[in-house]
């Protein structure tokens, strides 16, 4: 692990949602399965994660998701060491997501906490460090007031770590290598109570006595009230989710209310939230490329000249690079799933994915030029 070039990479200040190495790497984080997490595995995610890295700069999801996969190559230096580096990102304010994305840096961290803490308790004692741990504590330290402020103070998670984290320091520093061992265990408890959330004091054993039979039929009309009530309003839920996942509501939204939490949220559901027309695409400038070719050779023609094969090849070079600049089409995609029969499970799905995210994009596209469109119609009525 380079930790040199971890450390120096630069925040990105943009979105990598339209990333195929982001999109690559979301889905194979979120269908981890016991069958994958080998060590080949992880090493083929850590090198989508530097590849993104190298290329779109340090962002915070993948910088999470980056946590768990070092802790399982190069476990406590590599948890230390790709911690820092994302607590260190988590408070500079133009890191994607910014600052001002509250939620989505809050959903950031809460996955950090319920993966990346946990999977401490497995990584061995006998591999710490001191300076991993000094590293990790930084780390934590940075964490701990992000969780206080993001989490309004309701979970002290990372802050119950940190204290666990200060106390195994100091008794590596005071105790003999005996009494070292004898308290792994010790520790590896507390870190998984840590880790486990809120506590349940539930007996799943208990059995109500006779004396509470009144109660339990009075709470059992109250459970049908409540069932019914929640029934409704998921129904209700469901229409307007609906509702405000069909594009023009979401950029009349948009338009009415832009900075707004609800606003981000709804944009992100209906996928609208980098959805921008783009009219510098490959097809348009490939057409004005050809176009210019072919004026090209009438003023040849028209001046009896020539063109050697060198100016072609370099013409013909030209214009695919055109033509490569600019994603597949999703119709090609499609077609291409169709005939290929060798592709695994796993890539169809991935493809798949893709594709759902580049017709998302074409429905907000279209959404906002029927907006623009209303927009116009309505300018030339109020002129006449």
């Amino acid at each position: 692990m380079d930790k040199n070039f971890i450390l120096d990479i630069a925040v990105s200040t943009t979105d990598p949602r339209n990333n195929k190495e982001f999109l690559w790497i979301s889905y194979s984080m979120n269908n981890l399965s016991p069958a994958k997490c080998e060590r080949a595995y992880w090493m083929t995610l850590e090198k989508r994660c530097l590849s993104l890295f190298m290329e779109n700069g340090y962002d915070l999801q993948t910088g999470a998701w980056f946590c768990l996969i070092s802790a399982n190559l190069y476990s406590w230096e590599g948890l230390a060491l790709s911690s820092w580096k994302f607590a260190d990102s988590f408070v500079k304010e133009k890191c994607w997501p910014h600052v001002t994305a509250t939620q989505m840096r809050t959903n950031i961290l809460i996955w950090y906490i319920k993966n990346v803490i946990p999977a401490m308790q497995s990584l061995p004692d006998d591999e710490k460090t001191y300076s991993s741990l000094t590293l990790l504590e930084d780390a934590l330290t940075l964490l701990a007031d992000l969780e206080y402020n993001l989490l309004s103070g309701k979970f002290f998670i990372v802050s119950d770590m940190l204290a666990e984290l200060k106390r195994q320091k100091s008794d590596d520093s005071e105790s003999t290598d005996a009494a070292h061992h004898d308290s792994g265990s010790h520790d590896a408890k507390d870190i998984r109570s840590f880790s486990s959330g809120l506590p349940t004091n539930i007996d799943s054993n208990y059995t109500a006595g006779p004396e509470h039979n009144t109660l339990i039929k009075k709470d059992k009309k109250l459970r049908i009230y409540y069932n019914v009530v929640s029934f409704i309003s998921g129904a209700l839920i469901t229409v307007v989710m609906n509702y405000a996942g069909r594009p023009e509501t979401v950029l009349k939204l948009r338009g009415i209310i832009s900075d707004s939490f609800i606003t981000e949220m709804v944009m992100n559901y209906s996928g609208c939230s980098v959805s921008l027309p783009n009219s510098a695409d490959s097809w348009s400038k490939l057409g004005k490329k050809i176009d210019d070719f072919t004026e090209t050779l009438n003023v040849i023609e028209n001046d009896g000249g020539y063109i050697t094969i060198s100016k072609l090849k370099t013409i013909a070079y030209d214009l695919k690079n055109t033509f490569l600049e600019y994603d597949m089409p999703v119709n090609i995609k499609i077609s291409d799933l169709y005939n290929n029969q060798n592709m695994s499970k796993v890539d169809i799905n991935r493809e798949l994915e893709m594709i759902q995210h580049n017709i998302n994009k074409f429905n907000c596209e279209i959404g906002y030029l029927r907006l623009r469109n209303e927009g116009l119609l309505k300018d030339k009525v109020r002129e006449k």
